[in-house]
């Protein structure tokens, strides 16, 4: 029999500068750093990972803003990754099959799941799908296209480097991390 899967919370906060536009490079893209928790029975907090997304406005960087799409991408290695996967490169806009999919002037937005981890107590159980689930289900008002790129980030050797303290908590042996 599997365990009930808990009700999960995320704590987000939000980096999105708001009023001078010249000091926003790029006004279409808002940060979400989250900490992903839930109450046990006895109401205490118990935290199980973190997450941070990337929320890119289509129709802002497409048309009102200075910045194309393709500019906002082009913030760090794994943003240009992604970009690179989503973006003609020569039109700076959506490939043609998923700019097919979104409707002119409703969602909009594409979120980019940029970091997803979770402490190796709470892998394998599915707490990560009903994770991803309910972020999908939160905005997907704002957003048509959801992606993320799979890998262990602690096993990048730059990403390692920049953030030792906070991969540290995580597992760092890599079958136990890669393990589904």
């Amino acid at each position: 029999i599997m365990a009930k899967i808990p009700l999960f919370h995320i704590d987000f906060s939000i980096t999105h500068y708001v009023g001078d536009e010249t000091y926003n490079e790029f006004p279409c893209v808002e940060v979400y750093n989250g900490v992903i928790h839930y109450h046990d029975d006895a109401n205490a907090r118990i935290d199980v990972g973190e997450i941070e997304i990337h929320l890119y406005d289509h129709m802002e960087a497409d048309g009102s803003m200075q910045c194309g799409l393709y500019h906002c991408f082009d913030r760090s290695m794994s943003t240009i990754d992604m970009g690179d996967a989503l973006l003609d490169e020569d039109s700076d806009d959506l490939l043609d099959d998923i700019e097919d999919t979104f409707d002119s002037t409703l969602n909009s937005g594409i979120l980019i799941i940029h970091e997803f981890m979770l402490l190796p107590p709470f892998r394998g159980k599915g707490y990560g799908a009903s994770i991803l689930k309910g972020i999908e289900q939160r905005f997907a008002y704002r957003c048509r296209l959801f992606a993320l790129k799979a890998y262990p980030k602690q096993f990048d050797p730059h990403l390692f480097q920049e953030n030792k303290l906070k991969f540290d908590k995580y597992d760092m042996e890599s079958m136990k991390s890669m393990k589904k």
